[in-house]
């Protein structure tokens, strides 16, 4: 059976009703996550085998053979129409393949041709945003460029695409070093493979401290290939941005504005009145092969049909949570809940937007905005009042004891003012890699001058970070983000929800004039319609100020 995901006006935005048609004693939601997967698997969207996706041709791989040659024919019959002067409907640009689209000249002199002037058709102001937001597309590339030069900036995002997949798997393989090496008291607090000790993280939750910092001087020691990697794609992307005419990366993107069991009860959305509202497939667990990565994707964008109706949207949430036992369910830890939150907040935006284009749903918005949504459910996630509903004991039911439901969440406070330095740091460190060419010195070398100007904590000498640190390859110049999205998500927690996060209203309110665009208004314009005052540097940098004192507060309050 397929979970029904119900969001009530009458409720929280944030409190669904799930509703399925088996016993648990435990809760619905909890029965669908915490049920073993089975080695046969029914991807489709209904109970009947329809299809991967619900997709009738792809009840075999063969499918996906007649798919392809079905998109190419019907993606050649659209581009012709597309730059035709006598063309039939205003629906075709949105509806080509990307491959095509963005490497077609006679569709960009069509469509630079029609931004330059105007349409044969009436545009409204989403078309003309969306026809801006395709044209950069086309520029970024360098489809305006001799063909010397094209071809150059073909050879340049493939490598990027190759040098960044080597450096994310270098970033994540663990570091092996022989027994030996390592005293005999701390091995028990590492994984061993024969006569390898295997540290794969910085254990940073470990009680011993000396194991933390036996774990951060050998997981982060430097690493001559991953600093090849690195320097090899920052160098790619500096000479690709200055083919398509851009001073630095930072300035290109910052311009420009995703075999083994699968773990999924499909949760069909519903709205109380309006109905169906799109799909969410969960593949939560850890498995052998599986990137260990949280992040959510959409395999289906929503977007108004032609004739009228709405293709609903089906994304997918993936985690790597322990697996559940045959004893017990999955039990996570506090952070492994904030990263739930973080990326359902995610999934929501893709199914609550209701855009023309699918090329502007959801997430497909500005980087500076798509993170705000999955932040915003990080505050649901850290207040006490929100908690209270589900942490119970797995076994007896009971409530979390009010003094440690408390505390808990008091505690996602602590370093507030640290952690937000840390992110000051982060950001200008990437901004500094993806700014002006050659460096001077390794990344290590600058690591080191940012960290000394924006961080009050001095590196560690013979160990270099940002070798780890895999945000460089999809967060490329745009690691700041993640502060733009913390002062806006803030900034609308304090306004709508921080008083009372069960409030509807305030949850329909976001929900029409936030989440409903996805990509498809200005993020400034519609942050500022939303909030009621323009999106500054003062205002924003206010927020995230007032974010931390009330987390100081918090904390004093439990300290008298």
């Amino acid at each position: 059976m397929i979970p029904i995901l119900r969001i009530r006006n009458s409720n929280s935005f944030i409190k669904w009703n799930l509703q399925i048609a088996y016993v648990s004693t435990w809760s619905p939601l909890a029965t669908a996550f915490n049920t073993r997967p089975g080695r046969k698997l029914n991807l489709s969207l209904t109970q009947e085998d329809a299809g991967l996706f619900g997709i009738p041709e792809l009840k075999s791989h063969e499918g996906f053979y007649a798919m392809k040659e079905s998109a190419a024919w019907k993606t050649d019959a659209l581009v012709a129409e597309s730059y035709s002067p006598n063309r039939l409907s205003d629906y075709n640009l949105e509806s080509l393949q990307t491959f095509t689209l963005n490497t077609h000249r006679q569709l960009y002199s069509a469509l630079r041709s029609v931004v330059d002037s105007e349409d044969i058709f009436p545009t409204t102001p989403v078309d003309q945003h969306v026809a801006r937001l395709f044209l950069f597309d086309f520029e970024q590339c360098g489809i305006h460029l001799p063909q010397m030069d094209r071809r150059r900036v073909v050879e340049l995002n493939d490598s990027i695409l190759q040098l960044g997949q080597r450096f994310m798997a270098g970033a994540a393989s663990p570091r092996a070093l022989p027994k030996e090496s390592l005293p005999q008291n701390l091995r028990h607090f590492f994984s061993v493979d024969g006569n390898q000790v295997l540290v794969t993280g910085l254990y940073a939750d470990s009680p011993n401290a000396m194991a933390r910092e036996a774990a951060y001087r050998i997981f982060l020691y430097p690493d001559k290939h991953q600093e090849y990697l690195l320097t090899e794609m920052l160098t790619a992307r500096h000479e690709l941005a200055c083919l398509c005419g851009f001073p630095t990366f930072s300035h290109r993107q910052v311009s420009s504005q995703s075999t083994g069991e699968i773990i999924q009860h499909c949760f069909r959305v519903i709205h109380e009145t309006e109905g169906l509202l799109g799909h969410i497939y969960c593949d939560f667990y850890e498995r052998p092969g599986k990137p260990n990565q949280d992040c959510h994707f959409t395999i289906r964008g929503g977007k108004e049909m032609a004739d009228g109706s709405y293709q609903n949207p089906v994304v997918v949430l993936m985690l790597n949570l322990p697996p559940p036992r045959w004893s017990n369910p999955s039990l996570l830890t506090p952070g492994m809940v904030d990263n739930l939150f973080h990326e359902m907040g995610h999934a929501m935006h893709s199914m609550l937007a209701r855009t023309r284009y699918q090329h502007v749903t959801g997430t497909r918005c500005t980087t500076d905005f798509a993170e705000v949504p999955s932040v915003l459910m990080e505050y649901f996630a850290s207040d006490p009042r929100v908690v209270r509903t589900f942490a119970k004991h797995f076994q007896t039911s009971e409530s979390m004891p009010e003094d440690m439901l408390v505390r808990l969440c008091a505690s996602k406070h602590l370093f507030a003012a640290s952690e937000m330095q840390v992110q000051v740091f982060y950001s200008a460190l990437d901004q500094r890699y993806h700014g002006m060419h050659p460096l001077p010195g390794s990344t290590t070398d600058v690591l080191n001058e940012i960290q000394n100007k924006y961080y009050g904590i001095p590196c560690v000498p013979n160990t270099a970070w940002q070798l780890r640190f895999s945000h460089l390859v999809g967060y490329g110049a745009k690691y700041y983000s993640y502060l733009m999205s913390r002062a806006i998500a803030a900034w609308i927690w304090q306004t709508y929800f921080e008083a009372d996060p069960f409030n509807s209203s305030s949850g329909e309110k976001y929900r029409q004039e936030c989440l409903a665009h996805g990509g498809g208004k200005p993020a400034r314009e519609l942050v500022a319609h939303f909030l009621g005052r323009e999106v500054t540097s003062s205002n924003l940098v206010n927020s995230l100020i007032n974010e931390i004192n009330s987390k100081h507060e918090i904390i004093e309050r439990l300290r008298h």
